[in-house]
């Protein structure tokens, strides 16, 4: 799990770990406590505080696994369910402070990107390097306003956050990041036509010839996506040269995504820009259509190359 996604999730379940009870009678009555059992749910995957939550699975059964809106448990089992709680908020906070330390603030107009699995320093400094010529030849234009700015590379994860730099180059990136999203699933249909054509045991002069005819329907829906943003923007003032550079940027961004890769909006942006880009869900549909098409996942193809 990369930095900032490991962030929000400490985020988004931490104001939930505490609790309170109510004496009554010989027993302590504890309700309100459902959004602390869910909050530790998600948290339980989290290597720092899994003995914590096992412990408290295993000691607050009363509480964890009631279903009821209150609950009256034993004090001795309140206290243990109280003090675990606050000892995985503890840690919570103290993970929080040094991810703060560590992460640069993120930009509102910048993107996330997973890079595929990576074996080498080559590998990391190819894929940097298409990305950089991609987005560069995209946006870097007097009418759009982009950049093409490092702002994090999360080595242990294969993360790369990248600054587009303005509105107009954000959401036109987001246009050719769903362009490109399907023609990385086109590059994988022409994979599994080129495998099926090779069982055939055709010569080598026509597999050639199959292998230049399925290259070039790429290279035509690349270009074909290209004109298609041009036309569709208010702003965008297009030559021939442009066309050309775009149609690349869109090819080099398909042929990553169809190594593996993955390509989001920033989290902060996605509230006011909701859409802009594929979601996690999309390029979950793409794999599992890639799993359909050749039995094995975007991450295995690329490492079988």
């Amino acid at each position: 799990m990369r930095l900032r996604d490991l962030k929000h999730k400490i985020e988004e379940n931490i104001q939930y770990l505490s609790v309170k009870g109510v004496n009554t009678n010989n027993a302590i009555r504890v309700s309100e406590y459902q959004d602390a059992v869910d909050a530790m749910v998600e948290l339980s995957n989290l290597n720092f505080v899994a003995e914590e939550i096992l412990e408290i699975n295993n000691k607050c059964k009363e509480i964890m696994f009631a279903r009821t809106p209150f609950v009256d448990v034993d004090g001795s089992i309140y206290n243990d369910f109280s003090l675990l709680l606050n000892l995985v908020k503890v840690k919570c906070e103290s993970a929080l402070a040094a991810i703060n330390e560590a992460l640069p603030e993120q930009n509102e107009f910048s993107i996330s990107v997973k890079l595929p699995p990576i074996k080498n320093l080559s590998e990391l400094t190819d894929y940097i390097h298409t990305l950089d010529i991609a987005l560069s030849g995209a946006i870097i234009r007097d009418d759009l306003k982009g950049k093409v700015e490092l702002q994090n590379l999360d080595t242990g994860t294969n993360w790369v956050e990248i600054i587009l730099g303005t509105s107009m180059a954000f959401g036109f990136v987001g246009k050719i990041i769903w362009a490109a999203l399907g023609i990385s699933k086109k590059m994988h249909e022409n994979e599994f036509v080129k495998q099926t054509v090779r069982f055939t045991k055709i010569n080598a002069d026509a597999m050639q010839a199959v292998e230049e005819g399925l290259a070039a329907t790429i290279k035509d829906l690349c270009q074909h996506h290209a004109n298609e943003l041009i036309n569709q923007g208010d702003t965008l003032v297009s030559d021939g040269e442009y066309s050309n550079r775009l149609s690349a940027s869109i090819e080099m961004l398909s042929g990553i995504m169809f190594k593996g890769a993955e390509i989001y909006q920033s989290t902060i942006s996605q509230t006011q820009y909701k859409d802009v880009f594929p979601s996690v869900t999309e390029f979950k549909l793409l794999n599992s259509a890639v799993k359909l098409l050749t039995g094995t996942s975007t991450e295995e193809n690329e490492s079988s190359t």
